[in-house]
């Protein structure tokens, strides 16, 4: 890298705390010496109260800003003392456990020169790994919380809600040894959560939380605003603070039909969930409509109608997309009949679940075509009885 485009990189301070076991330590240091070259950097280790080799060691090598607790003060206020005497204009957090590759800091330091990025945190696989922010952001936002069991996640949160950008850093190569356990596999396959809002504030709160419910670590949640002029941003917002690493926000997507376009255009699982703004899922109810779906083999989409608040509807990503590039407003009709005729249209079916107390929708929205509506190219599809349940209140 030439020294021109060096220059436009921004510093980094590096900040290493451990507490014993010198030999990991010395090869994390090590690691970071032959490695990190490319970007201008500084090295703080915290000695959180080592009592073996470390203690006796640190003072001993070049190119190191040590400091020195006596005793152990925990992690968070071992980061927050470093970071009160980095010089960097980027902080970054590193478990000494994780092996950074060639050129991870210089790669890392490049996001920063977007100015509207304040963190970088690594994906799921590598949480913990390292956490870089922006000097000048953590500084404002008061550091890490050293009374919450859930700091790192804290910060960024209140610099999402300070309208500063959180960024998950794909291609830095940084690893973490193998877990000893290997973790279970997920109980379902991954789902993009798709909720197109427009103005819909009174609802959304209660709708968010049903997500939150059944929200597994491998899933996204995709809130798609269509112009809003009420609080709705605010707690889409607030949503996505809570859910940094699995949660966006679009706005700007002109209405709500273009909200739903957007958020499915964007859906990143092989299975998506259109849910309405004014629906509240309950506990288990992905699980169950994955299973519903997997049990209709014949099915390109399926509909599952919630008493006397809407329809939500879920496929295989790319079957919703094209369902939405032909007709998008079909996604939002409680009868199903325009999301049959997409379906047919592309030679498939819908299985359809009607709402099982069809009175309670009736006396709701009297004259409105009920659940039992003919929908071309649509089956009713065996409702199994935790299904049932779940969409019976």
């Amino acid at each position: 890298m030439i020294e021109s485009q060096l220059s436009l990189l921004p510093s980094a301070t590096i900040v290493l705390p451990v507490t014993n076991g010198w030999e990991t330590t010395f090869r994390a240091l090590l690691a970071l010496a032959e490695r990190s070259k490319g970007t201008r950097r500084e090295v703080i280790v915290v000695d959180n109260g080592c009592t073996d080799d470390t203690r006796v060691a640190l003072p001993h090598l070049e190119g190191l800003r040590v400091i020195r607790n006596e005793k152990d003060q925990g992690f968070v206020r071992a980061c927050n003392q470093a970071a009160a005497n980095a010089h960097g204009q980027v902080l970054v957090f590193l478990d000494r456990d994780a092996e950074v590759g060639s050129g991870w800091l210089e790669r890392l330091a490049r996001i920063f020169v977007d100015v509207h990025v304040a963190a970088v945190c690594p994906p799921d696989s590598l949480s913990g790994a390292f956490l870089a922010v922006r000097t000048a952001d953590y500084r404002q936002a008061g550091g890490l919380d050293e009374k919450s069991v859930t700091a790192a996640d804290d910060l960024l949160a209140r610099l999402i809600r300070s309208d500063r950008r959180v960024q998950v850093a794909e291609d830095v190569p940084v690893t973490m040894p193998a877990a000893p356990i290997a973790r279970p596999e997920p109980i379902r396959p991954p789902v993009s959560v798709v909720v197109p809002v427009h103005d819909c504030g009174p609802t959304l709160a209660a709708c968010l939380r049903g997500v939150e419910r059944n929200l597994l670590p491998v899933d996204e949640v995709l809130i798609a605003d269509g112009a809003s002029q009420d609080e709705t941003l605010r707690l889409a917002y607030e949503f996505a603070s809570r859910h940094h690493r699995t949660a966006r926000v679009m706005d700007q997507a002109g209405d709500v039909t273009g909200a739903a376009l957007k958020g499915l255009g964007a859906a990143s699982r092989e299975f998506a969930l259109v849910i309405h703004p004014c629906v509240e899922i309950p506990n288990g109810f992905i699980d169950g409509v994955v299973a519903l779906f997997a049990g209709n083999a014949n099915a390109g989409a399926i509909a599952i109608q919630v008493p006397r608040t809407g329809v939500c509807v879920f496929g295989r990503s790319d079957d919703m997309r094209t369902v939405g590039a032909s007709d998008v407003s079909a996604l939002f009709q409680d009868d199903g009949l325009a999301l049959g005729r997409a379906l047919q249209r592309m030679g498939s079916r819908l299985a359809y679940v009607p709402a099982p107390q069809a009175e309670a929708r009736a006396e709701t929205n009297p004259g409105k075509p009920g659940p039992s509506s003919a929908s071309p190219g649509a089956q009713t599809a065996l409702i199994p009885r935790e299904i049932e349940r779940m969409i019976g209140g």
